[in-house]
């Protein structure tokens, strides 16, 4: 369940209630302001608090068992242009012990951000984001890599094959660079095909998934 400050201890008793038989998780958008709310959300059948980063005042979030905890951070460095994002630049390190001396659990919005749009403009530039480590083992960077042409909107299918290039490139200096991701994007590139934004960032959170389910985590 997702919880606000305006959750009241009727909302979280009855969703309690509702799912007795199965493992809960509140959602932390705010904490709520009724005590008797705060109260129920200490019950011990919900076993994850999933806090979104600067949403919870941390002497609360202190209060809550480590093993409980999930921080959910947005590391990624959003540009108001594709043009405008660095070659490479830090992303993370709570996958490392000096990042997360705690061991905490942990999560992000990937390489999208913690930022929703209806609808984005014309793609100027086409910018592919590639989580890989910094050092291997180590903290995480992103690499951005821009398509050549970033004057007009027109030939975005032309552009994402310039950046895919760019990446395909790169590749063997990304580690890890032996993700399903990673091979589709050779394979795109050999066949110089371009399946569109939507699918390129499907296809490079699918790589970051690979990458933290593989030996992403050092902790």
């Amino acid at each position: 369940m997702q919880v606000d400050e305006a959750f009241t201890a009727d909302d979280l008793s009855a969703f309690v209630e509702e799912y007795a038989n199965h493992e809960l998780a509140a959602i932390y958008w705010g904490l709520p302001e009724e005590q008797d709310a705060r109260d129920i959300l200490g019950d011990d059948r919900i076993i994850h608090h999933v806090i979104l980063n600067g949403r919870v005042a941390s002497a609360y979030v202190n209060g809550i068992d480590a093993e409980k905890r999930v921080i959910i951070t947005d590391p990624f460095n959003r540009q108001a242009r594709n043009a405008d994002y660095p070659a490479r630049e830090f992303f993370t390190d709570r996958n490392t012990i000096a990042g997360n001396p705690d061991r905490l659990d942990f999560g992000d919005f990937s390489i999208v951000g913690n930022h929703y749009m209806e609808q984005g403009g014309p793609a100027f530039a086409v910018a592919l984001h590639h989580i890989h480590f910094r050092n291997n083992p180590g903290p995480l960077d992103i690499s951005h890599l821009i398509s050549d042409r970033t004057e007009t909107s027109v030939d975005t299918p032309g552009k994402i094959i310039e950046a895919l290039d760019k990446l395909v490139a790169a590749l063997p200096d990304l580690e890890p660079n032996d993700t399903e991701a990673c091979d589709e994007y050779r394979q795109m590139a050999e066949d110089e095909v371009s399946r569109g934004l939507g699918y390129m960032k499907r296809l490079a959170i699918k790589h970051h998934l690979e990458v933290m389910l593989g030996d992403g985590i050092q902790l």
